[in-house]
């Protein structure tokens, strides 16, 4: 049961990551055409500025829970490597059931109610000519903050899996390198 849950939580974070890494493309095409812009025709766009850190915190964000599934965010482990399985879980379930999961519902509060706002009055960013309306960009930090949460309860499960003997490593169904495979049917 413990390997099933983790496995769909984490179904929803490889998606995320996808998405994430999607975005790359944009921005790259946003930044180059500013530069293009602003360097060479002398007349710099009205919307790449805010376009651009829009896309970044979109793919930040979007990216975060995906990061957490491959173990990629920064660890600090004086001696946790060389503690048994079990002693991991542990202490990662109280990190994340004391720390980080509460971080984000706190964050996910915040940003529905930012959301909410910016949506019911009109709110636009204000930061150049090109003004766009700032709700769908909270939308979006508040999706990534329910993306991370997601990927967190899978963290948890993982653990509480380590801890009841149903799951015999913190690595166990984790991909090392987690890949997207596109399947095609021959014609």
């Amino acid at each position: 049961m413990f390997r099933r849950v983790v496995w769909l939580l984490e179904r929803v974070s490889l998606g995320s990551g996808v998405i994430a890494g999607l975005l790359i493309a944009p921005l790259v095409v946003v930044t180059c055409t500013e530069v293009f812009s602003r360097y060479v025709l002398g007349s710099p766009t009205a919307w790449a500025y805010e376009l651009g850190y829009m896309g970044m915190g979109a793919h930040f964000l979007l990216g975060a829970a995906y990061t957490l599934r491959a173990k990629g965010h920064i660890r600090i482990d004086l001696f946790y490597q060389a503690y048994p399985e079990r002693v991991k879980a542990g202490f990662d379930l109280l990190a994340y059931s004391l720390l980080m999961l509460p971080f984000c519902i706190w964050m996910v509060m915040g940003f529905w109610e930012y959301t909410v706002e910016a949506y019911q009055w009109g709110e636009t960013t204000g930061a150049s000519a090109w003004n766009p309306p700032l709700w769908p960009f909270r939308a979006i930090l508040l999706t990534g903050f329910m993306l991370l949460a997601i990927q967190i309860l899978a963290e948890i499960t993982r653990c509480l899996g380590v801890l009841v003997g149903a799951m015999e490593s913190l690595d166990e169904g984790r991909d090392s390198k987690p890949t997207m495979t596109i399947k095609t049917t021959g014609g």
